[in-house]
């Protein structure tokens, strides 16, 4: 009778608190959708579970009401009221039904109550309406026939002033109450009611002065204390309005709304701590005040403790799930959080509770830009500046969001609105000036970053812009200006400093340019372009060993770039590492075959290592590609030449004459070669007229230069210096001297240079630590270490007194990888070194460098104690952070360097790290996006986006992000990486695309084996993909990812022991990964090996309780091995971490079913089928349940239902079946005889 659904299906009893939540939230559907016997039934189901829970009542009477059924209406309402005596709804409901009863005094006697708790809530609304409906039923005659009989009725002219009050006839009201008092000046509640008429109207001075009346009459009148309150404080006086309140409270504490008021006064003053004890308290009185939890929220939400928020503002919907102010405020702390799919859902609650509320609008709109959806967050904006012309940050917005979807015209319109309504917004003006930069509008651009400078002048970014602008526009020595400016605000930005390095290097300053790119690489080491740049300036400045370090990084960096292996070549061949020159040529050529000057090249060094095969190859390669060169024509004929070809040298020669008739060198080699071929006129021809074109083939005043130095003049004595060397080049004095000016004014090569002259020439010893301390300097800034080191220790052994000698020492040290020489060096400068911040940050640098991060910490702590401004401190604390305190800590230390220091790229990178680290995605893919406008060509940060947007789900904005990368630079794991984003979408062919590229260029890639296997794998070519994925573990052995797949491909091939041991190897190499042990749970299931199945599966829940499909196959193999009681367990839990599986509840009925505990099997097959009602298998077994029972109506009405259901699915197998019980029973079966 009972099956067991298989293990590969997705498969606990609910609590009674979730069993409770379960049955209102399916009686608030069926009263949405007007079933209102079903709402009845659901409600009575709750109150059976929990008869004080007050919701479930109220929203029973609504259902009886709707139904006409006012008797019932009138009990659940005044049930709701016993509960709970402030419920305003409810006693206004209950005087409308009393009403429809006849019964006018009651429903007077009700709205009157509900009047009075709206009057305390100060609900002006709620006021009016109660107002109207008293009005309605309740007169003035009685009370003007009382007055008219007696105008000195003090009692009836108090009681018509009341009814004027409910009535909203204040004016009338006061005249009343003030005619009463005259007649009785002590009257207490007439002066009460005169104050409150006073408050409505506005007139809080005047209701002041009855208040403080009421209470010289009455010291106890708790009420009066609590309107003065309310009147003070709306007069500001908010200390007074306390002590009122306070009063009140003493005198009757168990009145929520007085704590209420109280807590609000508090909120005024900054006091949260006090404003938070009071709303709990009101709370305590009054739990079902929806009002009371919302402010309780907000309080909780100024203290920054979002979780008792989000609590707080639950409870406020779950009593008035219609308030869209709650919605909103619930959605502004989910979106501080990050958790941007809740904040959009309660925003667009919000909004379709009230559509006229611009802020909601507004925030949705910045959700859905976080979220990458302009198009609607266009929509969000245009509906605020709709209901809110006049806000600017609406139209920065919108102007924002025009940007990304590239409509830079319709963006610059909303700017300048947004401009006009605040004119002193940088930001407005910034966006500007990007959007001007979009359009090549350059001197606009620049016009509008300098307007926000001029607002907010510590803005590094701006100035990059500026100089990004002016260098655009051929002003370079204005563009070096904005990036030094840029550099003095924040100096760790690497891009500002390869722009700055780049306007050096226009300007033939490349001294300075090469500093600034070694601090770019330094700044960021992944970056390629930096140090090719970097690399072309050392050739410019003749540092072949430096350049070529630089080339090689690059080309390690991204090993397809033939322009930097063409370089390095040229370099390599600078130092005559021929060898190595003819690797970096090849590749060049391997790379871009299409290039002349690449075979040109190559053919050089061949020739230089004897290959002149090879050499006049690759001559006549280039010559081919670019005919008109004379360089290439006269390289092949000097080869040919050499290696004997004389002919055909001779019309090589023949070819370059043409191409340059007036060269004599050609002619003259011509001529030679001829006579080389015993051609004796043509040679005399050929000599006769290279002789006929070229007939035949010269520095510093020393004292003055030292002069120049006294007065400060460096330029002036470097010239001096320079020409009386050009005079005289062998004397120490002048070259040292000359080192030293040229070391002060950043020339740091020549510096070099005249120095090592200087003591060559065997200065005096009294010279020798200067010249050397000045030579370790400019070498040390050439970033030539083991040299600059060398002299450093040379000027100490010489006697140097330098005070930074040894930090510098020691910062040599540190790049040479000798931390205790370095450790010991900054101790020695610790007695000596002035800058006490530095020395501690470099001693932090140097344990960081070890990964010593404890001390590493300790001392970034203490530096930044000394120089708490430092940005290069506080980002290495941040750093040390990330790796030794919590998540949220290090999160906090970066995002408050961030407020200081937006641009700060390697800050928002490493902090949308964290962020994804810790599951809060949706702020990771905040963080890289930020990095990225600020280093639009990173290729790490693009495929750090794409793994955020995959892991979120956003494959499509995932291969975008992966494609840019493979743009910037399609090496192997880029494309593996685009491949596994075109993998998530099932683009198979594309994702296989990109893999077998990847492959084409490095085989024994891991990452692109195993997704061309899981590629293969979903296409069913199973053979194909177990090759591709043992490739991958036999490349990366550690991963486990290639192992959990071979396993899915032996479960589809039905190799079960196979799939076993996979699994068991991708559990033991990711031992904290559920999901391994889980499908290793079912392998086992397969095998019979329950219990295997049962202790894996364990395992995965210990890992991740909340797997609900793995809690319900646990109970599926305890109920194999017959552990019925233990398979009921897992089952409930399952059924607890996901209610609404069909599966589970009738896998549940299953295992009750062979207990034979039949009333718990009724429940859980009628569950499985109010969440499925085409459940076959249920409506079967249940059928045959209620026949056992002796519930033959039951048994019947299941059989007809599951017959019905088996001929729409037209399953034979089931006709047969429920068609055979219905006809043993009896039953007509539809459509037979």
């Amino acid at each position: 009778m009972d099956q067991t659904i298989h293990p590969q299906d997705s498969l606990g009893t609910l609590a009674s608190s979730d069993e409770v939540g379960y049955h209102y939230r399916l009686g608030n559907q069926h009263l949405y959708e007007n079933r209102l016997e079903a709402a009845i039934r659901e409600y009575q189901r709750v109150v059976l579970l929990n008869p004080q829970h007050v919701q479930a009542h109220f929203e029973m009477g609504t259902a009886y009401f709707r139904q006409g059924n006012i008797e019932m209406a009138v009990r659940a309402w005044q049930e709701v009221c016993a509960l709970v005596p402030n419920f305003v709804r409810a006693h206004y409901n209950l005087g409308l039904a009393y009403e429809r009863q006849g019964k006018r005094d009651k429903a007077i006697t009700e709205l009157q109550v509900a009047l009075k708790i709206v009057q305390i809530q100060n609900d002006s609304t709620g006021e009016r309406r109660i107002q109207q409906e008293l009005e309605r039923l309740q007169g003035t005659e009685d009370f003007l026939r009382q007055v008219q009989d007696d105008p000195k009725n003090v009692e009836a002219r108090f009681s018509l002033g009341l009814v004027y009050f409910r009535q909203g006839k204040t004016e009338q009201a006061i005249e009343e109450f003030e005619k009463a008092i005259e007649l009785n000046e002590e009257h207490t509640e007439a002066h009460f009611q005169l104050g409150q008429c006073y408050q409505k109207l506005g007139f809080s001075e005047r209701a002041v002065d009855r208040f403080r009346r009421v209470l010289e009459l009455s010291p106890d009148h708790h009420r009066a204390h609590y309107h003065l309150g309310l009147a003070l404080s709306a007069n500001d006086e908010v200390d007074n309005a306390i002590y009122h309140f306070q009063s009140a409270i003493d005198l009757e504490p168990k009145d929520s709304y007085y704590h209420y008021s109280l807590g609000r006064a508090y909120a005024r003053l900054g006091d949260l701590e006090a404003c938070v004890v009071e709303y709990k308290e009101a709370i305590r009185l009054d739990p079902n005040d929806s009002y009371t939890h919302n402010n309780l929220g907000l309080a909780y939400f100024e203290q920054e403790k979002y979780d008792l928020a989000i609590q707080e503002f639950h409870k406020a919907i779950d009593l008035d799930p219609n308030d869209s102010f709650v919605r909103f405020n619930l959605g502004k702390v989910y979106s501080i959080l990050g958790r941007l799919g809740a904040a959009r859902r309660e925003f667009q609650t919000s909004i379709s509770l009230d559509t006229n509320k611009p802020a909601v609008h507004f925030e949705l709109g910045n959700v859905f830009i976080r979220l990458g959806d302009f198009d609607e967050a266009n929509a969000e904006y245009q509906r605020a500046i709709e209901l809110a012309p006049d806000m600017a940050e609406a139209h920065y917005r919108l102007g924002l969001s025009y940007v990304r979807l590239g409509r830079i015209d319709l963006a610059i319109k909303r700017y300048q609105r947004a401009l006009t309504l605040d004119p002193d917004n940088p930001d407005f003006y910034t966006a500007i000036g990007r959007a001007y930069a979009e359009l090549d509008k350059l001197d606009l651009a620049v016009s509008h970053y300098r307007k926000a400078l001029s607002i907010s002048p510590d803005r590094s970014q701006l100035w990059f812009w500026i100089g990004s602008a002016q260098s655009g526009m051929g002003r370079v020595e204005e563009a070096v200006e904005s990036f030094e400016r840029a550099v003095a605000i924040n100096g760790l930005n690497a891009h500002v400093r390869y722009s700055l390095g780049s306007c050096y290097e226009d300007l033939g300053l490349f001294d300075r340019a090469a500093e600034e790119l070694r601090i770019a690489t330094e700044l960021d080491p992944s970056q390629q372009t930096y140090y090719y740049g970097l690399g072309s300036i050392y050739e410019k400045l003749k540092l072949d060993e430096l350049s070529a370090s630089c080339y090689e990084k690059a080309t390690e960096l991204y090993p397809h770039w033939a322009e930097a292996y063409f370089r390095l070549g040229l370099t390599l061949r600078r130092l005559g590492k021929d060898q190595l020159a003819r690797d970096a040529f090849r590749s060049a050529v391997r790379l871009e075959s299409e290039l002349a000057h690449y075979h040109y090249e190559l053919a050089a060094v061949e020739r230089d290592l004897g290959a002149t095969g090879n050499a006049i190859k690759s001559l006549n390669q280039a010559v081919e590609i670019d005919t008109g060169n004379l360089d290439y024509v006269l390289e092949l004929a000097e080869v040919q030449r050499e290696s004997g070809h004389l002919e055909d040298a001779v019309s090589s020669y023949q070819i370059a004459v043409e191409l340059k008739p007036e060269r004599a060198e050609t002619l003259f080699e011509l001529g030679a070669t001829l006579f080389d071929l015993n051609d004796m006129e043509s040679a005399r021809e050929s000599l006769a007229a290279c002789f006929s074109i070229d007939p035949g083939h010269c520095d510093a005043l020393y004292f003055l230069g030292r002069t120049l130095i006294e007065l400060g003049d460096y330029r002036g004595a470097e010239e001096y210096f320079r020409q009386a060397a050009v005079i005289e080049p062998g004397r120490w004095d002048i070259a040292g001297y000359l080192g030293k000016v040229l070391y002060r004014d950043r020339m740091y090569t020549e510096a070099v240079d005249n120095l090592q002259a200087a003591l060559d020439l065997d200065p005096p010893a009294g010279e020798l630590a200067d010249f050397n301390y000045i030579l370790g300097c400019s070498l040390q800034a050439l970033n030539y270490v083991k040299p600059s080191l060398a002299a450093l220790v040379a000027a100490e052994k010489n006697g140097c007194q330098e005070s930074d000698l040894a930090f510098r020492k020691a910062l040599m040290y540190i790049q040479l990888r000798k931390w205790d020489e370095a450790e010991q060096e900054l101790a020695v400068a610790s007695v000596h070194y002035r800058d006490e911040a530095e020395l501690r940050y470099q001693m932090g640098r140097l344990y960081f460098l070890q990964n010593k991060i404890e001390l590493a910490y300790q001392e970034t702590v203490e530096a930044e104690r000394l120089a708490p401004e430092s940005l290069k401190i506080r980002l290495q604390k941040a750093l040390c952070s990330a790796r030794i305190n919590d998540a949220d800590q290090a999160i906090a230390e970066f995002r408050e360097l961030l407020e200081d220091y937006p641009d700060l790229t390697q800050a928002r990178s490493e902090l949308g790290h964290l962020y994804r680290a810790n599951d809060q995605i949706d702020l990771a893919i905040e963080e890289f996006q930020r990095a990225l406008d600020l280093q639009p060509e990173s290729v790490e940060l693009h495929l750090d986006l794409g793994r955020a947007y995959a892991k979120r789900g956003d494959h499509d904005l995932a291969i975008k992000s992966m494609e840019k990368a493979v743009k910037l630079k399609p090496g192997p794991e880029t494309l593996a990486l685009l491949g596994d984003a075109l993998f998530g979408t099932s683009r198979l062919e594309e994702a296989e695309s990109q893999y077998r590229k990847a492959l084409s260029m490095m085989p024994d890639n891991a990452r692109a084996q195993a997704g061309l296997g899981a590629v293969l794998m979903r296409k069913g070519r199973f053979e194909d993909s177990l090759s591709c994925l043992r490739s991958a573990t036999q490349s990366a052995p550690t991963w486990a990812k290639p192992q959990a797949d071979l396993g899915l491909v032996f479960m589809q091939l039905g190799k079960w022991e196979e799939a076993a041991r996979a699994y068991e190897e991708a559990s033991r190499l990711e031992p904290k990964n559920p999901d391994h042990p889980a499908k290793l749970g079912l392998v086992a299931f397969r095998l019979g090996d329950f219990e295997r199945a049962i202790s894996v599966i364990r395992r995965a829940v210990e890992l991740d309780p909340t797997l609900s499909d793995a809690q319900s196959h646990l109970g599926i193999a305890f109920a194999a091995a017959g552990r019925l009681d233990e398979a009921i367990a897992a089952y409930k839990r399952a059924i607890t971490l996901n209610p609404l599986d069909p599966k589970t509840h009738y896998n549940l009925g299953v295992a009750y079913s062979k207990k034979r505990q039949w009333d718990q099997v009724i429940e859980s097959y009628r569950r499985c089928l109010d969440l499925d009602a085409d459940d076959l298998n249920a409506r079967y077994n249940l059928a045959l349940i209620f026949e056992r029972m002796k519930m033959t109506d039951e048994a019947e009405a299941q059989l007809k239902a599951g017959y019905a259901v088996a001929q729409q699915k037209r399953s034979n197998d089931f006709l047969a079946k429920f068609g055979k019980e219905m006809q043993r029973l009896g039953v007509a079966i539809p459509g037979g005889e």
